[in-house]
């Protein structure tokens, strides 16, 4: 294996020392970086993932007291699906960035606090975060969420902003 991978690092080495693109009729050496679109740049983000899901990576997330409390207001002219699409998305996100489920349960309590804190009613939110649990198959969550519960139900908000995302970039 350990050949295997220095043959990688070379064919990837030399695949992003040797990139070129036409701009205004000349060619132009890439030198940082890959061409955005391109097959390699997502097989590299692919690669920096399944390191940090194996928590060989550490992301700390550093919550701004000064920003964050102030982030949402329930006072405004928006239905109020968009608060409840808010709170999930904020869920969601912290599942894409959290592969322990102490962690994550962690970020959704920060969620909660914060929410609360902005005038949302409890009932409100426990009723949204309950129905992502159920959009994810998770049912009665607070008995039955453990790590391979919450790795499975990660896999599926993985794939669902993966979906999202690509679904984004064909209607641009």
């Amino acid at each position: 294996w350990n050949d295997f991978n220095v043959y990688i690092m070379e064919l990837i080495r030399f695949v992003l020392q040797n990139q070129y693109f036409i701009f205004d009729n000349k060619i132009y050496r890439q030198i940082k970086g890959c061409g955005s679109g391109q097959p390699l740049n997502h097989l590299l983000a692919n690669i920096y993932m399944f390191y940090w899901q194996q928590d060989q990576l550490r992301i700390i997330i550093n919550h701004d007291n000064e920003i964050e409390p102030r982030g949402l207001s329930f006072i405004s002219n928006h239905p109020l699906l968009m608060y409840s699409t808010l709170i999930q998305a904020c869920l969601m996100r912290a599942a894409l960035i959290r592969s322990k489920v102490s962690d994550f349960h962690n970020e959704r309590h920060d969620v909660q606090i914060v929410f609360l804190n902005k005038g949302y009613s409890m009932n409100f939110i426990k009723e949204h975060v309950e129905q992502l649990f159920q959009d994810f198959h998770i049912f009665n969550w607070k008995s039955n969420l453990n790590q391979n519960t919450y790795n499975k139900m990660r896999e599926e908000i993985i794939e669902y902003d993966q979906q999202h995302q690509e679904m984004k970039i064909k209607q641009q």
